[in-house]
């Protein structure tokens, strides 16, 4: 009695077929974990020793009276969304802002949004429109500390407009050193109660003004805003690859069962003629 052996291209694919998911699924997940992963589809760095106080509808981010958020809007309209995100992570706010502008980063163009200070409340504001809806991200302090970027790549030059746009009025600085915080180069100068850190990148300036003593970290917000990243919606092209993946396969193992039927149908007819002549 003849036996027929399993065809290994068969069984090459079927394996194929059942590790193709779980494959596409451990490489989704690799490196996302430092991440806050927000369902809107937007990623931000959760910063290291800072209480992640995170929600379904906002990031936040916590630590010494300073809180950043990060959310999205529906809205292409950028200061709209700007506007509605503030008021969706911070209420009781309410300011107009002081400065508008647009500064380039490593992400794309943001739109920069700094408000007054007032009852020792400090906001800057950023937004970025895709794909129909606006990012925003928000840094909220109650510490005399803020934020502010610049198109300039002097960074000395950058200091001194960051300052004018927060309204601070200063002759030269009574100190400027260069030092060096996380492995990052930054420039520092120390004007009569005002400490000013700043650094390039890029074509910008960044730059953390500050009128008491702070422990925070002035690269984590900055840091933050340019490793905050979109993940385009590609969920259906995902399924569609797999469907289509699914029906390649199955047309293949279909194919190689045909074709191993046919075979034994011409074995047959040759074992049947050899018997014949034979005869």
């Amino acid at each position: 009695m003849k036996t027929t052996s399993f065809p290994k291209s068969l069984f090459i694919g079927i394996v194929f077929l059942f590790l193709l998911v779980p494959a596409v699924q451990a490489q989704n997940r690799i490196g996302l974990d430092a991440f806050h992963n927000s369902p809107d589809g937007f990623h931000v760095l959760i910063p290291q020793g800072w209480e992640n106080l995170s929600t379904q509808s906002y990031a936040r981010f916590s630590n010494a009276g300073v809180d950043i958020y990060a959310a999205s809007v529906p809205t292409e309209d950028v200061q709209a969304g700007i506007a509605q995100a503030i008021d969706l992570v911070l209420p009781d706010f309410d300011s107009e802002p002081s400065h508008v502008s647009q500064v380039i980063l490593s992400n794309g163009t943001w739109t920069q949004q700094v408000y007054p200070a007032s009852d020792e409340q400090y906001v800057t504001a950023y937004g970025q429109v895709y794909g129909g809806s606006t990012y925003v991200i928000v840094w909220y302090s109650t510490q005399p500390i803020q934020p502010v970027i610049v198109s300039e790549e002097d960074v000395q030059t950058g200091i001194t407009s960051a300052l004018a746009i927060l309204g601070s009025e200063v002759d030269e600085p009574t100190s400027s050193e260069t030092i060096t915080v996380n492995e990052q180069t930054l420039t520092q100068n120390v004007y009569d109660g005002i400490t000013a850190t700043g650094r390039v990148r890029g074509g910008s300036t960044m730059v953390m003004v500050s009128t008491a003593e702070s422990e925070i970290n002035p690269t984590i917000f900055f840091t933050l805003l340019t490793d905050f990243f979109i993940t385009p919606m590609t969920t259906p092209y995902l399924y569609l690859g797999l469907v289509a993946t699914a029906v390649i396969t199955i047309v293949f193992i279909g194919s190689l069962i045909i074709r191993q039927r046919n075979l034994q149908k011409d074995l047959q007819t040759l074992e049947t003629l050899q018997a014949e002549g034979a005869a």
